[in-house]
């Protein structure tokens, strides 16, 4: 029998979201030693070099080039779901062999009945509730809800506090924002914005942005 050996990890991103997810993976390693960190990635030259919760800062291109992903697993640690869409995109082009980490942190409750995709981050003290599913590449952070039989589309962040009621459908590329609320049954369309605090109360159209309670859309700057 082989000795156990922790997984190899890049983290891509430097910013809040990287360094929450340095603490994650800690949390994790103090229960089982899963994880070895390797760096973190970011496109940013101003960053590059640097080191960041203890780990030096690289260009994802040239370190993803010389990775062997038998034993190296990539973590998207982006709070956007456009931008982590966008970024997703660009390295499964040009690493079209990479594979991915799912984090779950040890205070997590997730049912056993919940589907959860691979590149998938569900932070501390969060609920993943009956026959969730997860699609790839979705963050769950801290002390959000997920309510049962609801279904969260690639690339989405559900914010810190949210809660997301039951027979709720996010389309591709939500945000839903800290300490909002989606009621039951519910469809939210893809590459919606949900703002923080906001109360849904009924369905919304994808490519939306809404605020208040109870939740009304408003003008999105052009991008």
């Amino acid at each position: 029998m082989k000795p156990f050996r922790p997984l190899k990890l890049w983290i891509y991103g430097a910013g809040g979201q990287g360094r929450e997810t340095v603490q994650l993976v800690s949390d994790i390693n103090r229960l089982s030693s899963s994880w070895d960190i390797l760096g973190i990635l970011d496109e940013s030259e101003q960053i590059q070099g640097k080191m960041v919760s203890g780990y030096p800062v690289l260009h994802p291109y040239t370190a993803l080039a010389q990775t062997d992903w038998e034993e190296t697993r990539l973590i998207f640690a982006i709070g956007s779901s456009r931008t982590k869409t966008v970024v997703a995109g660009k390295i499964e082009e040009a690493f079209p062999l990479v594979r991915y980490a799912s984090l779950y942190h040890p205070t997590a409750v997730i049912s056993e009945s919940a589907r959860i995709s691979e590149g998938c981050i569900v932070a501390a003290h969060t609920l993943v509730s009956t026959d969730v599913r997860l699609g790839r590449h979705v963050l769950i952070n801290y002390g959000a809800t997920v309510g049962h039989d609801s279904a969260i589309g690639d690339y989405s962040s559900i914010l810190p506090g949210a809660r997301v009621s039951g027979h709720v459908q996010i389309g591709h590329a939500g945000d839903v924002g800290a300490g909002s609320v989606i009621l039951p049954g519910l469809r939210i369309g893809s590459d919606a914005v949900i703002g923080a605090g906001a109360v849904v109360t009924r369905p919304l159209p994808g490519d939306c942005t809404v605020v208040g309670v109870p939740a009304r859309p408003i003008k999105r700057e052009k991008e």
